[in-house]
């Protein structure tokens, strides 16, 4: 069965469809106190019903057709792939994350240093990293050799450069479809054989994370592909070496055709960011006004508006239309690392100066960008920000948002919606920071039944909650239908006995036209680790004809969390109806801010044999306690590595040079796991046999001699006392050492 979100079903009805409930109410200004059933009124209602993303370009430009950009392109020669990389730590003790990095042959040789680079921070994070150049071909040709390397163990790619491009045609458009790379199981067919494909059946739920930096179409101020690529990487490795920091916080910019669910959206955003400032006012949402936000310093911004590959087209109220231009976004040099754009073919890379290139390939800022190829953009956003906030890079968590929207097969709408989406930049990139927020619900997500405020016993509804953690209430969403009613909501917050409503915390009159969301974030409401509190809601000073009514869901799982007041006492809806379903009452916390963890030790010093040795691994962000481990190699005898501190200390007995992969996890839920290649030289003083550090003397032969003849101590450093470079301790060492520091023979030669 298909996943039902959120936004999918009843509450994107709430924010979008005011109006849809009064067949159910029969139009009547008072709320009866018995449960309305919603299945006939929710019947059909999803995320269909969204204003689809449209191209609005001022010139009136059309999309690049297929037969076009085929034509521009030529026939392509036979497929070659080679490998030109294997940068696995091969030696690891658990399983790396397998990537491959596939490069236009002929882009390579002029990028191949910042490659370099690129390979060694993600083999210092943890992954198993192949580069592979490939020429010719065309999508199969790929897809093919993606299978293949899948087949080995590879969970992701990185696509960079001109490679064989995917076309998919659906109700009249043709656009290029990366699902094709990312799914490396389902059939794809192309019923007409005019080389688009056009139908997709089987298990069509993508296997691999992908990402794709396609730099040759960007032709502004005199830009090259390779210079382009290059400054990408650039950033790239400040960003992971945290030398590239932004405000912690996101943009959310949504345009009029959306604003009535923007608040939902912002939520959603809050799913990985903790700070999220929302802009929907109809006479703000403007181009100078989304322009002027740009340089702000935002590690996200979403924007929703039409668009087309060259801009984006803002409109008010007045149906007037402003615009963006990439021009104008190259000029401005936004401050910001991340996109999600949900507008109309800004991501389709095969037109040129097309708008997410320029997002993430401008000098300074500029990463990730998701985006459509066609109309449409992504929904269901939780089911992206959610992973995302949680540490999973932006690939996996696209991935993730796309597994979920391919559950039981994509319906017709689905395709023209989401079929276009793409990754534009490095997908293994993650966050600065954990996100700290909660969602706490306590209904299973599908709106059945409503009841009605006021009426002549019933005035106040409400949910008990418990905090996981440590947290601050955020913010709170009532689902229900509130278009019957002009009079103001108090929302209250109490403390709780367990069971009932106690104390007071705080209320807030909330204008009825600001719900279903409320932001009370800055009230300062702070609750303890397993704490239970109780959110409700109530009419202020309504008159006659004022009704609201909440929705609830069908009881299942059963909570016994949600109450009402009935003539004054409290009671639970199961002993008021006989049956315990839930109100559709949801609460956003925020913990404390968790930074994402980052090994900063860079080397560690050298040594010497016999001598005492101490330095730490040290290591920023994350949940303490951390965990520090070996992964791979080994440190030399003598030393150790403490698990809880990082320090390795000890006294080597062995000299020489030594590679080792150290692995930190922290105490996070899920954990930050990171880890670093080192290297460490221990240098001997050959002849030192007792370690005093005074080199070759008479006290090394007394030790030799007592050693070797008299059952004394084994040398600490036993390559010191091996002076004739044999491999073995004997008396030719003995002899050796005594013709260099008697007869003016050779010095000391150990290994």
């Amino acid at each position: 069965m298909k996943k039902v979100t959120l936004i999918g079903h009843a509450l994107t009805g709430l924010i979008l469809v005011f109006t849809f409930i009064s067949a159910a109410s029969g139009g009547e200004s008072a709320a009866p106190a018995a449960p309305v059933p919603l299945q006939q009124a929710l019947h059909g209602f999803d995320n269909r019903d969204i204003v689809l993303t449209r191209w609005v370009d001022p010139y009136g430009s059309r999309p690049t057709s297929f037969q076009q950009w085929k034509e521009s392109h030529g026939d392509p020669r036979d497929f070659d792939a080679r490998l030109v990389i294997a940068g696995s730590a091969s030696a690891n003790s658990r399983d790396l994350t397998g990537m491959a990095v596939i490069i236009n042959t002929d882009l390579y040789p002029q990028i191949a240093a910042a490659i370099d680079q690129y390979v060694l921070d993600l083999t210092s994070e943890g992954y198993s990293v192949n580069v592979y150049t490939t020429a010719g071909g065309n999508p199969e040709d790929l897809r093919s050799f993606l299978q293949a390397r899948y087949a080995e163990g590879m969970a992701g790619c990185l696509l960079i450069g001109d490679l064989p491009v995917p076309w998919y045609e659906h109700e009249e458009e043709q656009f290029p479809a990366d699902l094709f790379y990312m799914d490396m199981n389902g059939v794809f067919t192309d019923a007409d054989s005019d080389d688009m494909y056009d139908g997709h059946t089987g298990d069509v739920a993508p296997e691999i994370w992908m990402g794709r930096l396609t730099a040759s179409p960007l032709t502004m101020g005199s830009a090259d592909e390779a210079s382009l690529v290059q400054e990408y990487f650039a950033k790239n490795h400040l960003y992971r070496t945290g030398s590239l920091p932004v405000n912690n916080r996101a943009l959310v910019y949504i345009d009029d055709d959306w604003a009535g669910g923007a608040d939902w959206w912002d939520m959603n955003v809050g799913m990985a960011f903790s700070e999220h400032h929302l802009v929907k006012d109809q006479w703000i949402t403007w181009a100078t006004d989304y322009e002027s936000r740009l340089p702000q310093n935002y590690e996200f911004i979403q924007v929703c508006v039409h668009s087309w590959p060259g801009g984006h087209a803002f409109k008010n109220p007045d149906e007037q239309w402003d615009y963006t231009y990439v021009s104008e976004v190259m000029a401005i040099e936004p401050v910001a690392h991340f996109y999600n754009l949900f507008a109309c073919s800004n991501a389709r890379y095969v037109e040129t100066d097309y708008m997410a290139g320029w997002y993430i390939f401008l000098e300074d800022y500029g990463l990730g960008a998701l985006g459509s190829t066609k109309t449409g953009s992504m929904l269901s956003f939780e089911d992206f920000y959610r992973p995302f906030g949680q540490g999973r890079t932006i690939g996996a968590a696209f991935q993730q948002w796309f597994v979920d929207r391919a559950s039981g097969g994509f319906e017709e709408w689905e395709i023209s919606w989401f079929y276009g989406m793409t990754l534009h930049g490095d997908p293994t990139l993650s966050i600065q920071q954990i996100s700290t927020s909660t969602w706490l619900q306590y209904d299973n997500g599908a709106a059945s039944y409503m009841m009605g405020l006021p009426d002549e016993s019933l005035d106040k509804y409400n949910v008990r909650f418990t905090a996981a953690d440590v947290c601050t209430l955020a913010t709170v969403a009532i689902d229900g239908d509130f278009s019957g009613s002009t009079a103001d909501v108090i929302l209250y917050i109490w403390e709780s006995d367990g069971t009932w409503p106690s104390t007071p915390i705080d209320s807030v009159l909330v204008p009825y036209d600001s719900l279903p969301v409320v932001n009370i974030k800055d009230r300062n409401i702070v609750f303890e680790a397993n704490q239970q509190f109780h959110i409700g809601v109530s009419l202020y000073n309504p008159g006659p004809e004022d009704s609201m009514w909440i929705y609830m869901d069908n009881g299942d799982p059963a909570q016994n969390r949600s109450g009402l007041a009935n003539n004054g006492s409290w009671q639970t809806l199961s002993s008021y109806w006989g049956a315990d379903y839930n109100f559709l009452i949801r609460a956003e916390t925020h913990g404390p801010t968790i930074a994402t963890m980052a090994i900063n030790t860079n080397t560690l010093p050298d040594g010497v044999a016999g001598q005492p040795y101490a330095a730490a691994i040290e290591v920023d962000g994350g949940v303490s306690p951390h965990n520090w481990t070996v992964a791979s190699g080994e440190i030399p005898n003598g030393l150790t590595l403490s698990g809880s501190s990082g320090l390795i200390s000890g006294i080597p007995t062995v000299g020489g040079e030594f590679e080792f992969v150290i692995e930190v996890t922290d105490s996070g839920d899920p954990p930050q796991i990171r880890q670093k290649p080192f290297g460490l030289t221990l240098s001997i003083m050959c002849g030192d046999i007792d370690n005093n550090l005074a080199g070759p003397d008479i006290s090394d032969l007394t030790f030799m001699v007592e050693f070797l003849f008299g059952g004394g101590p084994a040398p600490v450093v036993r390559a010191s006392a091996d002076i004739d470079a044999s491999g073995e301790l004997d008396i030719s060492d003995l002899t050796y050492l005594v013709d260099y520091l008697f007869g003016g023979g050779p010095a000391p030669v150990c290994l």
